[in-house]
């Protein structure tokens, strides 16, 4: 299942007007509530180009100015942290590689964790500041269906609520300078979330809604299949 997006474009700028699904649209954004707008990754890149330069907000009240994300030129392959193919070890989830990937590049002042192409299995992925997560051409990241591996619950928001549930899929909590870069596809494997759903509901909420401090925000290019938008 893939998602379906009515794209409105304004200048240079483009977004996302309606969300829509081929089949029961809305509730597995619990699961993937990636609370910094990461499922922008649904647009196709290709379909335009991206903008050089971020269009100004115009807004009736006072707001900072949209940069775009920039980080160092280094890269950390996840092969290079112990990742490892479906065709190589079809069950071998490569959750704990991308996370080493993913501090080292943080602890290094940041840098592009590229998932090369192939197809590899993870767990959720908890992103850092100055990390630009790249799906390289060519490459698809596939989210286990195991629901352990979704554990520890973390604080998500759920229609604009607040709640503590199952890690998204990929998941950013006040951070800054980050990206989700590359022309691969992230496959959310979404099915088994369904049954959940019906059997649960969604999820309590526990605090009224906040606003959290987020900035240098980018995501482009993905494909995304079997999976929601909700903040």
């Amino acid at each position: 299942m893939r998602m379906n997006f009515s794209i409105f474009k304004k200048g240079s700028v483009m977004g996302i007007q309606k969300i829509t699904t081929s089949k029961r649209s809305g509730i597995f954004g619990m699961v993937l509530a990636v609370t910094f707008l990461v499922l922008l990754t649904g647009i196709r890149a290709q379909s335009q180009p991206a903008p050089a330069e971020i269009s100004p907000i115009e807004a009736p009240f006072e707001m900072p100015q949209l940069q775009r994300p920039t980080f160092p030129d280094s890269s950390f392959d996840i092969r290079d942290f112990g990742a490892r193919m479906r065709s190589e070890e079809s069950g071998f989830k490569n959750t704990d590689a991308i996370h080493r990937a993913i501090e080292a590049a943080h602890q290094a002042g940041g840098g592009k964790v590229v998932i090369p192409e192939g197809e590899w299995l993870t767990g959720p992925v908890h992103l850092m500041s100055n990390i630009n997560l790249h799906i390289a051409e060519g490459a698809t990241l596939y989210f286990s269906t195991d629901k352990e591996d979704y554990l520890p619950v973390v604080r998500v928001r759920y229609e604009g609520v607040e709640a503590y549930n199952y890690s998204p899929l990929i998941y950013a909590k006040n951070l800054q300078n980050v990206a989700i870069t590359g022309k691969g596809t992230l496959d959310a494997q979404g099915d088994h979330w369904w049954s959940w759903f019906e059997e649960h509901g969604a999820p309590p909420a526990e605090l009224p809604p906040r606003a959290h401090f987020r900035e240098g925000i980018l995501a482009k290019g993905q494909a995304t299949k079997e999976c929601a938008l909700i903040s």
